[in-house]
């Protein structure tokens, strides 16, 4: 039983790193990055302010990079910040989950 049970907790470990690496990847293909959308929303963002965006969220780093700390983020369980409330998305879970 002991055996069994190792051996589940062992499959768990690349289990989620696959998992993980296909979140990644799968929000990485959407088209644009958060550049491109102020770009529309804001016609007289200067390259400047798309560039310290791009450096903001870690876009000008190499995708293994971006990997990397994303993946940092997840295990620290820091999900953002919530738009509407300004208050990271962890605190908003756990006060809609003890009502």
């Amino acid at each position: 039983m002991i055996k069994y049970l190792i051996k589940r907790i062992l499959w768990m470990i690349p289990m989620l790193i696959g998992i993980s690496l296909i979140s990644f990847f799968i929000m990485h293909l959407a088209p644009g990055d958060i550049t491109s959308s102020e770009a529309a929303f804001n016609p007289k963002a200067s390259e400047e302010s798309r560039q310290k965006l791009r450096e903001l969220y870690n876009l000008d780093k190499p995708v293994i990079i971006q990997y990397g700390l994303w993946l940092k983020r997840m295990v620290e369980l820091d999900f953002g910040t919530y738009a509407h409330r300004y208050q990271p998305h962890f605190f908003l879970y756990y006060a809609l989950s003890t009502r």
